[in-house]
């Protein structure tokens, strides 16, 4: 047999030894294979730098349901430097069921001259699941003014300040 022969997936060496053969490639796959190339790679963040992604990724983990998207939270930061103060969470489960649900919760608060402060965390997702239930310092939610709070709990370092759109601090 002449070096180069495929037979049963495998291609012939010219020093006889066999070696597995690399499909015949098709004009899709090819084209498939091509435009994979050219997408530039999403930017990641450098490690230790705090971002939206990496702080839902460290909240919410593994978790396959009652999430929160870094789309949402990016409105979340809108909405709360309009208002003031905003939250999401990432959806509730009926009191009657008696198994474990989390669910993740966002918060944003406008900080006067820095921008938003953008603080993700998680609690029981039972009933109704708020920033006060997340965060101890911020019970109990929704009674009275909430402002001292508020400011207290945006002044955290674990809080990522970002501009109103959702856009880091800076950039």
């Amino acid at each position: 047999m002449k070096a180069g022969t495929i037979r049963n997936g495998l291609k012939l060496q010219s020093d006889g030894t066999w070696i597995p053969a690399a499909p015949a490639a098709c004009k899709p796959c090819e084209a498939a294979a091509n435009a994979a190339k050219a997408v530039k790679p999403a930017k990641v963040a450098k490690p230790g730098k705090k971002t939206i992604a990496s702080m839902l990724e460290a909240v919410q983990g593994a978790r396959k349901v009652r999430l929160v998207t870094p789309d949402e939270v990016r409105a979340v930061a809108k909405l709360a430097a309009k208002d003031g103060a905003a939250f999401i969470t990432g959806g509730t489960v009926a009191n009657a069921y008696d198994y474990k649900a989390v669910t993740t919760v966002v918060l944003a608060v406008k900080v006067p001259r820095k921008g938003v402060a953008i603080g993700v965390g998680h609690c029981d997702a039972h009933g109704k699941p708020t920033p006060g239930r997340a965060w101890k310092e911020l019970q109990p939610w929704g009674r009275g003014d909430q402002t001292a709070k508020l400011a207290t709990w945006s002044a955290s370092s674990d809080r990522l300040i970002v501009r109103g759109g959702g856009k880091k601090k800076g950039k």
